[in-house]
């Protein structure tokens, strides 16, 4: 698979571009005025089909749309309101995909954004895109949150959305998390939950939701309970 990329990034453009999001649409402006080259165009448009496909989005790419799998901008927008500030924050991206909350994050002024994804197609189309706008303060780590180096209290806010029901033991996934949190640090989750008034887990016999990698789905009290059990002391539900 990687041989296969090799020449990849051989065959791109020198062209410098500024990240603005319009409408949920993470966009990479071209920096000069003059008309885009046809041909180049081209070579663009066929290297984002190369790297189909695009789970998460929606991209514009020097004036291409990128369509994606995933609208998410609908969850991003669903949590921005109702998060602390990310100014000036350290923050963890946990199973982020190609990046596109990373670049959300920095556009409300976080300081530097670290993600988290073993997918080496993410990994990919997330250096295809932050070749054009070289922003030095996104990481990609291509590895999952187990795998990665123990480091304690980096982190102002750690993000962990839609991996928790992909993790066999969502507990522990959650414990270490929070390893890397500072003092008075947040954990923003955003998951399926399961319909409960009791503490309890939903173990689908197959796929759910067509998707054949959910193992546990708990119960707001559920989490709430692990929560509090690491030693968190103010968990709210944002939204359902």
């Amino acid at each position: 698979n990687i041989q296969s990329y090799e020449d990849f990034f051989d065959l791109l453009p020198i062209i410098s571009s500024k990240v603005k999001i319009r409408n949920g649409v993470v966009v990479f402006d071209r920096l000069s005025k003059k008309n885009p080259d046809p041909k180049l165009q081209f070579l663009i448009k066929t290297l984002i089909s190369e790297l189909i496909p695009w789970r998460k989005g929606p991209y514009d790419l020097i004036g291409m749309p990128i369509k994606s799998e995933w609208n998410c901008s609908l969850k991003w927008n669903r949590l921005a309101s109702r998060i602390p500030s990310l100014e000036n924050n350290v923050i963890m991206d946990v199973g982020s995909g190609n990046g596109y909350f990373a670049w959300r994050m920095r556009e409300v002024g976080a300081k530097f954004v670290v993600c988290l994804e073993p997918s080496f197609a993410s990994f990919m189309q997330f250096h295809f895109l932050n070749y054009f706008a070289d922003d030095k303060n996104i990481r990609f780590l291509p590895m999952t949150l187990e795998e990665s180096p123990k480091r304690q209290n980096l982190f102002d806010k750690i993000f962990m959305m839609g991996t928790l029901y992909h993790s066999k033991a969502p507990f522990e996934h959650i414990k270490n998390a929070t390893t890397f949190l500072k003092g008075g640090g947040f954990l923003i989750i955003e998951t399926l939950i399961f319909e409960s008034y009791e503490c309890s887990l939903f173990v689908p016999k197959d796929k759910y939701a067509r998707m054949p990698n959910v193992w546990q789905i708990p119960s707001f009290l559920a989490i709430k309970s692990w929560l509090a059990t690491l030693g968190f002391s103010s968990i709210e539900l944002v939204s359902v």
